[in-house]
């Protein structure tokens, strides 16, 4: 049975920067994304608006349930609690002393962008240690 392409760090760095592109896209302090340019005052480019918000929309429904099914609820808090354990540590340390407040809610964007990309690898994760498939089962409907 193959085991399809092995796990890298390269393509868990591909599945990050994807993600973190598509949450930054969202929403980031900069005043360059889609939050702020939808809320802008100009009323112009609407129907490119729109479809940049239906693309966006596509990709967290697409991503959301990719979230839910591999690592679960309790999967996705231990996530948050252990990069929170993590910034709390390098706090604790003065690791973060030097660093301009205003790259915090940066910080939390890249750690969300890094349990996505978790997710998205953990099927391949699980089949490369493991050799586990997760598969969704999807059961008929009874008439």
């Amino acid at each position: 049975m193959a085991l399809g392409p092995p796990f890298t760090f390269v393509r868990f760095s591909v599945r990050w920067a994807f993600t973190t592109f598509i949450l930054m896209a969202t929403y980031n302090p900069s005043g360059y994304s889609y939050s702020h340019w939808i809320t802008s005052d100009d009323g112009s480019y609407l129907s490119v608006k729109f479809a940049v918000g239906l693309y966006l929309a596509w990709w967290y429904l697409a991503l959301i349930p990719i979230l839910w099914t591999s690592l679960g609820p309790i999967g996705i808090g231990m996530m948050v609690a252990l990069l929170s354990a993590f910034g709390l540590v390098c706090w604790d340390y003065g690791l973060l002393d030097h660093v301009t407040p205003s790259l915090y809610p940066y910080s939390v964007i890249v750690s969300a962008g890094l349990i996505l990309a978790l997710a998205l690898s953990w099927g391949h994760i699980n089949l490369q240690v493991w050799h586990l498939k997760l598969v969704r089962k999807i059961a008929p409907k009874q008439l």
